[in-house]
């Protein structure tokens, strides 16, 4: 058994550690499930893997029958790393009540613990469900907590995450400068940690700000281009998704409907594949407007009553009614254009 176990779980650790969750999974094709979850960190890794390939609620019910096996290690490292993935995997379910509970039991945990890292991690996550309900301030200082955290451990791929929500907060508060700032301080972090999927994320937050701001059609499509190529090639389908999302409003904003129309249906059957409910009810709010700017009020109504439920569901009524804001300014303003 020990001989059979070893070598997967090396091989498992290093694909971990090179950021291949395509190649990661697919390691596990046709391991017994036994073996899997009564290893943590066979487990954990495999989760990790799945939730970056889309396969998000396979992930949630493996760590939910691989709990008994970290219960017995007690409050160690991969404890806390179950109890941050299981977070994010909530999140994406647009379950945000329950990422919220997880990421406050990993904050007790972590501190328990006087473990630096992943108090860093759960007050950076709580921002993020802090700007969904447009709690301003106290997102901010999560996200300055997570940073004075994050220094004090050396970890970059951490203070580019942290810089990238502060980049986000800003946007959304019309502070472009600062956001800008932010963005551009965390692809220097995540660039230095060699985080791919974390550059290609700032570069899709600065592209919308960049056109948002700026109107600067051009640079906004090469930089959201650019993350949209990063993710693909990491095999990150549910993540690409928001991205083809930002792509897709550029072209409201210039009035290319058909370009946004085909690139927002794209991005939601690959959200709703993903299951990620959250960019699904984004992408709903971009559709609704290209298709009242064809001439079809009766649909895009329809569109905008499926976003508002999904928003409700997840719990993130405020970022809600921010997107619709935001879609509804693009639509009015490229109306302005032509």
């Amino acid at each position: 058994m020990l001989s059979d176990v070893v070598p997967l779980e090396t091989r498992a650790r290093t694909l971990h550690e090179e950021r291949d969750p395509a190649a990661l999974a697919m390691l596990f094709d046709g391991v017994d499930r036994t073996s899997i979850v009564t290893s943590p960190s066979l487990s954990f890794w495999l989760a990790d893997a799945w939730r970056r390939v889309g396969r998000g609620t396979d992930a949630i019910a493996l760590l939910q029958d691989a709990e008994p096996a970290f219960a017995r290690h007690g409050n160690d490292v991969l404890h806390r790393h179950r109890l941050n993935l299981e977070g994010m995997l909530r999140f994406d379910a647009g379950d945000v009540a329950a990422a919220e509970s997880c990421w406050r039991s990993l904050l007790a945990a972590a501190s328990e613990a006087h473990d630096d890292d992943f108090i860093a991690r759960a007050n950076n996550n709580l921002g993020v469900i802090y700007t969904l309900h447009g709690r301003w301030e106290e997102a901010i200082a999560s996200y300055e907590r997570a940073m004075v955290a994050y220094r004090s451990t050396g970890r970059r791929r951490g203070l580019a995450q942290a810089h990238q929500n502060l980049g986000i907060t800003y946007r959304e508060l019309d502070f472009a400068p600062k956001a800008d700032h932010h963005f551009v301080q965390a692809i220097r972090y995540a660039s230095a940690d060699a985080s791919e999927d974390e550059i290609a994320r700032a570069e899709q937050e600065r592209a919308l700000l960049i056109y948002m701001s700026q109107r600067d059609a051009e640079l906004a499509r090469a930089t959201a281009q650019r993350a949209l190529t990063r993710f693909e090639q990491l095999g990150e389908r549910g993540t690409a998704a928001d991205t083809m999302r930002v792509l897709g409003m550029i072209e409201i904003g210039e009035g290319v409907l058909d370009r946004a129309m085909r690139l927002l249906q794209t991005a939601l059957e690959r959200a709703r594949d993903s299951q990620l409910p959250l960019v699904e009810a984004e992408t709903l709010e971009a559709l609704a407007v290209v298709v009242e700017l064809r001439g079809d009020p009766e649909l895009a109504q329809s569109l905008r009553e499926d976003a508002g439920r999904l928003f409700r569901q997840i719990g993130a009524v405020e970022w809600g009614r921010l997107t619709r804001a935001r879609v509804t300014r693009l639509a009015r303003e490229q109306t302005t254009h032509t």
